[in-house]
């Protein structure tokens, strides 16, 4: 039949002071801003997962420079 399909693992950061402060506070993101800021940086540069399907849900005025 069909030729197996090659697949190409995808890179996921996981950003383990993100998780931990999660876990801590019953997934209250409110109390991990921090966090979530250090995640944005630390995982922005990675070119598969990291942050792409976050930027692709959001609208593009999201993306906006604020005036």
């Amino acid at each position: 039949m069909n030729a197996e399909k090659e697949t190409t693992p995808v890179q996921v950061c996981d950003y383990k002071p993100l998780r931990e402060c999660l876990d801590k506070h019953q997934g209250d993101r409110s109390k991990c801003l921090k966090e979530w800021e250090e995640f944005k940086t630390a995982c922005s540069g990675k070119s598969s997962g990291g942050l792409g399907p976050t930027k692709r849900n959001r609208s593009p005025a999201a993306d906006a420079p604020k005036q």
